[in-house]
């Protein structure tokens, strides 16, 4: 028997979002994000390894652990600290020492102190630990019920703001306390540490490219160096999350009741790693895609030193090319980028084609399905950030929140993965209901508004301008396996309805007069829409069809037309043709 006994630890980094996203500079979004992903990706393993050393304890990390490191788990009598999982904002840890509570606090204490000095207490953290039992699923899922209680009891504190005579930062309103020479300008302390930090992130992220394109391209550094050109100066925000991974992973710790304790923790550590570099390779395959695209597309393409006429222009940065794409957010099966407004769309086509190219095996052997939604903003450059974050989180909520109303209605085996998208032009909404219902219905009284989509848990409001969100499918399964996916849910499939946008797209008859004229009928009234679209037709030009949809609008007042003409100003016309 043991001498020692075990101890599960789990740490959580909150206000993550008003961190990273404080101010509207992208290389200090960047350095923000990146100072996040380095606290347990880079600083946990030293400090653990630090006070491992000092006090004679073994240190092990299960999510890439070696053969003595997995004997030293298993033996009982020996001391150790190990690393069971750490990914985003997020770790968890396993102690078996002749004194956890000292090496608890010893680890607590220092980490404290690193995320303390590396974000000037503008990060704060929740910890919770428990005497460990011989049931790992119990011993679980009491942790996390203890760190819930503990992020509920957590306050975290605004900084101390200057004095009448204290210089404060434009940016951010705190004091100023660093001279940045080449913008000449005073920024705060944080926003200091920030610019730093993504120097280091430039050389993290440049590892996402293909190895023979390093030399040719780059991320940019600057909001208004992705790709845009006069006439168009938008960018997108994709925000990508996991779809029923809360289940997924409840799934998976319920299966190790059947296993030991220290084979559970090494399945955690192997299932944490591996769902990580699942989402990483979707987003280098991404990457990969964008590039060949470009290299062989040069004619939608140009450059500082062409004069041709393409949808994008590549900026110059330190001898590179600026790639229209910047990785914000690498946290798991959390994914945020921003890229040029046009190719927003595409490029989360690209990566659920990837995810699904790929299958997720959590132990190496059998593969579990798993499927993501996405949220895609289309804004200014110099939107506000963290609004345009916050907006993107809401987007692909809505998205989730259809998938699981589809599920629920229609018994769906398939893994649909779901998009939604939205355009702000000018206004500032903080919320994308309140705008939604401003913009796309079709008068103001409550009468006119539609009964939202429900399901038995879950409800999201209808538009009657709206028909997104719009799911894929692996092709193989929508060619094969249709009978599975209703009717009524592949009125929403993206692969339709792209082949309704490419006819609109191809066709030299629908010029931008009459796409303006019949875009701006459809937001007066259906009667309207229904004359203007009668008098088209009249004329030679008549829409697409879509199925269920006789007289522009379906039976609940909804119309699939708008969406047409709103992709029309913002879908890139290289994705049309795959």
């Amino acid at each position: 028997m043991s001498n020692f006994r075990g101890f599960l630890i789990v740490y959580d980094i909150q206000g993550i979002q008003n961190f990273i996203f404080a101010t509207n500079k992208l290389s200090q979004n960047v350095g923000g994000s990146y100072i996040v992903h380095s606290l347990f990706q880079d600083k946990l393993p030293k400090i653990v390894e630090s006070i491992a050393r000092k006090e004679g304890i073994n240190s092990i990390d299960l999510e890439d652990p070696n053969k003595d490191a997995i004997h030293s788990l298993k033996d009982v009598n020996t001391e150790i600290i190990s690393i069971i999982s750490k990914s985003g904002g997020n770790a968890f840890l396993y102690l078996r020492t002749s004194d956890n509570k000292k090496i608890y606090e010893l680890i607590t204490a220092n980490l404290w102190i690193k995320g303390f000095k590396m974000s000037l207490g503008r990060l704060k953290f929740a910890t919770a630990s428990i005497l460990s039992t011989d049931n790992f699923v119990e011993d679980f899922h009491k942790l996390i019920l203890k760190l819930n209680l503990e992020k509920s009891n957590n306050y975290i504190s605004q900084p101390l703001l200057g004095i009448g005579i204290t210089q404060l930062s434009n940016s951010t309103q705190l004091p100023a306390s660093k001279y940045q020479e080449d913008e000449d300008v005073y920024i705060s302390l944080p926003e200091y540490k920030k610019e730093n930090s993504a120097r280091s992130a430039n050389e993290y992220y440049e590892d996402l490219l293909p190895e023979k394109y390093r030399e040719t391209y780059t991320f940019p550094m600057d909001l208004d160096q992705f790709g845009q050109k006069p006439g168009f100066k938008y960018i997108a925000v994709v925000h990508i999350d996991g779809d029923g991974i809360g289940k997924a992973v409840r799934n998976f710790i319920k299966e190790q009741s059947s296993t030991t304790y220290f084979n559970a923790l090494l399945n955690f550590g192997s299932f944490s790693k591996n769902l990580r570099h699942y989402y990483q390779k979707a987003t280098q395959g991404t990457i990969k895609d964008l590039c060949e695209k470009i290299e062989g597309e040069n004619s939608n393409l140009d450059n500082e030193d062409s004069n041709n006429n393409g949808e994008f222009h590549l900026f110059n940065q330190n001898n590179k090319q600026c790639l229209p794409f910047r990785p914000l957010i690498l946290s798991g099966d959390d994914i945020t980028f921003i890229t040029h407004g046009k190719l927003g769309i595409y490029l989360v086509e690209r990566f659920f084609k990837n995810l699904m190219n790929q299958p997720f095996k959590p132990n190496k052997v059998e593969s579990m399905p798993l499927s993501a939604c996405a949220g895609i903003l289309i804004v200014k450059s110099h939107f506000p950030f963290n609004k345009a974050y916050s907006l993107t989180e809401q987007i692909c909520k809505n998205a989730k929140l259809k998938s699981r109303i589809m599920k629920e209605n229609y018994n769906l085996t398939n893994n649909l993965y779901w998009f939604d998208f939205q355009i702000i032009q000018s206004n500032d909404p903080l919320s994308l209901q309140k705008y939604r219902e401003t913009q796309y219905n079709l008068g103001i009284s409550p009468e006119s508004r539609l009964e939202p989509l429900k399901s038995q848990n879950y409800s999201i409001p209808l538009f009657k301008l709206l028909w997104r969100p719009f799911y894929l499918v692996k092709d193989t399964q929508e060619m094969n396996n249709n009978n599975d996916i209703s009717e009524e849910v592949q009125l929403y499939s993206w692969r339709e309805y792209k082949t309704k946008l490419k006819i609109l797209l191809d066709s030299k008859k629908f010029t931008k007069t009459k796409l303006n004229q019949i875009k701006h009928s459809l937001a007066t009234s259906k009667a309207d829409a229904l004359y203007t679209a009668e008098l088209l037709k009249l004329r030679g030009v008549e829409l697409p069809k879509f199925a269920s949809i006789k007289e522009l609008f379906n039976d609940k007042g909804q119309t699939p037309y708008y969406d047409l003409f709103e992709l029309e100003k913002i879908y890139y016309r290289g994705g049309l043709q795959e």
